[in-house]
Parts: C-alpha cells; structure tokens; sequence
C-alpha cells in the first residue's frame, strides 16, 4: 500500500512511516484536504494494532465463576477497539458471562457473553459495549468470569482485546 502525503500537509508521526517507498499490491490512497480516505484509515488500523488474547481457564476442567481469573498489566497505550471472547465446549442451561476490569472497575457497560450452545460471543444476543477504551502504562486488567453455563459450564475460555496503538 502507498500513502501519498500532499506537499504542505501533516499526519501524525505513526502515519508518515507509510511512503511511495513502501508500495505494494494493496494499492494507493490519497491523504487530501479531508485527511486520510478510509482504505488508508483500514490501513494504517492494521499495521498499528494489537491483539491480546488471554487463555482465562485450561481447554479441559469446566470453568468456575470468581473475580480476577488472569490478571496483567498494559505495557504501552493503547485504545481499545473491540472485545470478544470465545470457549472450547460451550456452555448449556445459560450463558457465559464476562467482565473486563481496568485497575478493579468494569470498562463494560454490557459484560460479554457467549450464549447457550455458542462457542464465540460474536454471536452473542447481547453484544458488549465499552465504555473505557484508553489504556495506558502499568494499568491492570483482570478478567471476571462472573456466570457460568447451568447445565456444562463450558471450557477453555479465552478473552480477545482488540486494540489500536496511541
């Protein structure tokens, strides 16, 4: 992909790394008066993010419910994008139901869940919302399992954040 900056305009520093230098077979976008067209945006999206992906319980032993399950700290500022999750054997009875907490309070308004007999919650009724997506330096995050299946609890479950560079 190429990025070609018009004489005279500026972007932030993460974005001038991308040049006519760096052309490839993903095509060429154009940064004009309105700012990076959206190919760019998408662009520049991939090559500046992350994700951190947490093995929350072991693939086999059914999951149990309890507070701060994995704990971590950020190591660089980033913004969080999108949260997901997902189970090995999913859950019968009622869903699972998990909470992201930054330095012990909820960055979700609406906790993630993986529905009855789902394995992803991508396909969830009710989607997570965040509502803290700035991370910075040092804060800790740790993960709550907070409902568990009522028939197979489920196992293996992991925790997806899906994040952009600040």
């Amino acid at each position: 992909m190429s990025v070609f900056i018009q004489p005279g305009k500026t972007t932030q520093d993460r974005r001038t790394i991308m040049s006519a230098d760096n052309a490839g077979s993903y095509g060429t976008t154009f940064l004009g008066v309105g700012g990076i067209h959206a190919s760019a945006e998408l662009a520049i999206e991939s090559i500046f993010s992350e994700t951190i992906a947490l093995a929350v319980s072991d693939e086999t032993t059914s999951i149990t419910t309890g507070a701060s399950k994995i704990t971590f700290r950020i190591q660089k500022g980033l913004t969080i994008s999108s949260v997901r999750a997902s189970v090995t054997t999913a859950p019968t009875g009622s869903s699972i139901i998990i909470d992201i907490n930054k330095n012990g309070s909820s960055i979700l308004s609406t906790k993630l869940s993986i529905d009855v007999s789902e394995e992803t919650s991508i396909t969830a009724s009710s989607q997570p919302v965040i509502s803290d997506h700035s991370l910075v330096i040092d804060d800790e995050i740790s993960i709550d399992i907070d409902q568990i299946g009522s028939g197979t609890a489920g196992t293996g479950v992991k925790v997806y954040l899906n994040c952009i560079y600040e």
